[in-house]
């Protein structure tokens, strides 16, 4: 029984937990050109894996705009010389 009936389709992303509002997609769009055309000439210097700007994409992406924001700036917080960085994956 090979019908397509049988299969789910959805384009919800199972990793949301929190629909995305405005703020948030406004938000990932600004990450994306940051991403796109600042970071390139800023270059590498984050500590951590991903990446300060990918995980406060993915944070919001995850948990909506506050939540996703709040983990975003705490980890760029965390983002010094003084921490020696690492695998930080968005939990």
């Amino acid at each position: 029984m090979n019908s397509s009936s049988e299969i789910p389709r959805t384009n919800e992303n199972p990793f949301l937990e929190t629909p995305l509002g405005f703020l948030a997609k406004w938000s990932l769009s600004f990450i994306k050109l940051y991403q796109r055309w600042l970071s390139p000439f800023l270059g590498a210097h984050c500590r951590f894996r991903p990446s300060c700007s990918n995980y406060a994409f993915l944070a919001i992406s995850r948990y909506g705009f506050f939540r996703g924001w709040g983990m975003g700036i705490y980890r760029i917080l965390r983002c010094n010389p003084f921490n020696p960085g690492g695998e930080d994956p968005v939990v």
